[in-house]
Parts: structure tokens; C-alpha cells; sequence
């Protein structure tokens, strides 16, 4: 007897359970027995024209508000300082994402993680894909398919001070792109030329803006520090 009580009850307590939850997913607007969808952003904003488009106007009406800074940090931290092989950075961003970068197997460090110059590479590439797909979605033109990739020639012996005479840095970039679109010449031609031009890193490679290091040590200037 004990036992139908015990199955009756369970069997009360799951039917309370789905009613409580039926009226959960009617709070949230679901329908029973289903679960929330994630839809992929493009099915639920605008055509990217109008997007732009209202983006366009807004800083024409007000051009300060087409100043930005983007930023990065790192957040290592000294749990993980004992490696000095590795690092962690991120994104200032509501998004917050974290890149952790390793130094390059050629200089000693490991292979399990990109090196700094694989994401200076991998950004450019990035920046360049994404600016092909945006002008060709402007333009009206389909892709059927697009390749890219992007390599860059260094000197290991610059970064290591193995020869003075030896860069430091990329000595060479370059970006190969292969695509397959059905449009005239022309206007590939065009889809090309404008991407390469609006590629806000390719732009700043070419471009190069001044690059200062300001270093502080407990919030103080270096050099006022050592004057303490």
C-alpha cells in the first residue's frame, strides 16, 4: 500500500513538476515541451545594408561618435608568470574573450599554443576576409567560395639578438586570396581594390601609426620612479 502511495506521489510530484514548468515556458512565451532556440544573429537583425547604412548617417550627424579605441590587456597574472613563454590577453569588450599566446618554438618556446606573430598574421587575415565579404555583401555579389591566406618572413636571429645586422620583425607579408564568384572582371576587379583599401589592418601596416611604450612602475612615470 505504502509502495502505491510512494508511486502515486511521485507520480503527482512529476505531473506538479511539468505543470510548473508548462507555466514557466508560457512566462517565457514557449510552447510545451519546447526549448529555446539560439538563432544565429543573422536571422534575427536587419540586412546588413541597413545596418550600415544607419550606421553611416549616424556618424555623419556626429562624426565624434566614429572615434574609437580599441583595446587589449593582459590578464597573465602571477599564478601564471613562473612561464615566461606564456601569456594570456583580452579583449576590452563586453565579450571579454581571452587569447592565450605561447613565444614561437623557434625561440623557445612550445607548439601547443599560436605565437604572437600567428595572431598579428591571424588578424590581418581576418581583418581582410571579413572586408572582401563586406564589399562584395555591398556590392550585391555572391561567393561561392573564398580562400585566404596569409604568410608572413622574419629572421629569428633579429628577435634574439644573435646579429645586429639581422631584422626584427616581418620582413615580408603577403596575402593570398582565391575566390570563385560569378561577376565581370570589373567589378571584381573592384571588389578587390576596395577591400584591400578598406582592410583597417592591412591600412595601419602600410601606414604605420607612432607606437609608444609608457611603462610606469606603482602608477608613476619610470623615470620619476628612479628619481624616488
Amino acid at each position: 500500500m505504502a509502495k502505491k502511495q510512494d508511486k502515486g506521489s511521485k507520480k503527482n510530484d512529476k505531473k506538479h513538476g511539468k505543470k510548473k514548468d508548462l507555466k514557466q515556458a508560457k512566462l517565457k512565451g514557449l510552447k510545451q515541451d519546447e526549448a529555446p532556440k539560439v538563432e544565429h544573429p543573422e536571422m534575427i537583425r536587419p540586412p546588413l545594408r541597413e545596418v550600415q547604412s544607419a550606421l553611416k548617417q549616424g556618424y555623419r550627424d556626429d562624426p565624434d561618435s566614429a572615434l574609437l579605441t580599441s583595446a587589449v590587456f593582459s590578464t597573465t597574472g602571477l599564478a601564471d608568470a613562473g612561464d615566461p613563454t606564456r601569456v594570456r590577453i583580452q579583449v576590452d569588450s563586453p565579450a571579454g574573450t581571452t587569447f592565450d599566446i605561447g613565444a614561437h618554438v623557434a625561440v623557445g618556446g612550445l607548439e601547443d599554443l599560436p605565437c604572437s606573430g600567428d595572431v598579428f598574421l591571424a588578424s590581418l587575415a581576418a581583418c581582410q576576409e571579413l572586408t572582401i565579404r563586406l564589399v562584395a555583401a555591398a556590392m550585391g555579389l555572391e561567393l561561392k567560395r573564398l580562400d585566404l591566406r596569409v604568410e608572413g618572413d622574419w629572421d629569428v636571429r633579429g628577435t634574439l639578438a644573435v646579429s645586429r645586422e639581422s631584422p626584427i620583425g616581418f620582413t615580408a607579408i603577403r596575402v593570398l586570396v582565391d575566390l570563385d564568384v560569378d561577376a565581370p572582371a570589373d567589378k571584381i576587379a573592384r571588389l578587390l581594390s576596395s577591400a584591400e583599401r578598406f582592410c583597417v589592418v592591412s591600412a595601419t601596416l602600410k601606414d604605420a601609426p607612432p607606437v609608444e611604450l609608457i611603462a610606469t612602475i606603482e602608477g608613476a612615470p619610470v623615470g620619476e620612479a628612479a628619481a624616488d
